[in-house]
């Protein structure tokens, strides 16, 4: 009977300490102020850079061991060498903190990700389907397009020049960001 009462204590004390000191992933979309420049999230003074890639960019991701549910957080601009070059004035909570194990895909310098919408009454017959996957109730996502340098100038110096144009397009919602890339 000891035994038992000593294996159950081991196992509580093991999903307790799983469950307290857990590896949080924290996501943040943003756009460093140079093409060598990164995210990173600040707790309590200690910096943590995030990465990103060509497939996931602007979303900037990383994993901090031993973050409890309890974490408060905020994103920091970082130089190619680490250093904090702009801080957002505000700090984060996990919305769940028993149970988040990341963040959402919070975006730098704006505070809320998920918003409660007013509604609005239809002004016209909603004759198209109003529910997609890539729409979030509540949810304020970014479209992030790019392009040739050239291209841009070009668009915007005759935007209805009819010309076509390849451009990498990505719909980024609080989960995930969807379609690495769309062409016309």
């Amino acid at each position: 009977m000891a035994l038992v009462t000593i294996m159950k204590l081991l196992f509580g004390l093991a999903t307790l300490a799983s469950v307290a000191f857990a590896d949080i992933t924290f996501n943040v979309v943003g756009y460093p102020s140079s093409s060598t420049g990164s995210l990173g999230v600040n707790i309590g003074g200690s910096i943590t850079r995030l990465s990103s890639d060509e497939n996931t960019f602007p979303v900037w991701s990383g994993s901090v061991p031993g973050t409890d549910g309890n974490v408060q957080y905020s994103y920091v601009e970082l130089s190619s060498s680490g250093t904090p070059l702009k801080s957002v004035g505000f700090t984060r909570k996990l919305q769940d903190p028993a149970r988040d194990t990341e963040t959402l895909n919070e975006f730098f310098e704006r505070p809320q990700t998920v918003w409660e919408f007013p509604k609005i009454p239809y002004t016209y017959l909603a004759t198209y389907p109003s529910k997609t996957k890539a729409f979030k109730h509540k949810q304020i996502a970014t479209i992030h397009v790019t392009a040739p340098v050239a291209h841009i100038a070009e668009l915007n110096a005759s935007p209805y020049s009819g010309q076509n144009y390849t451009v990498d397009f990505r719909f980024i919602n609080s989960v995930h960001p969807l379609g690495p890339q769309c062409h016309p």
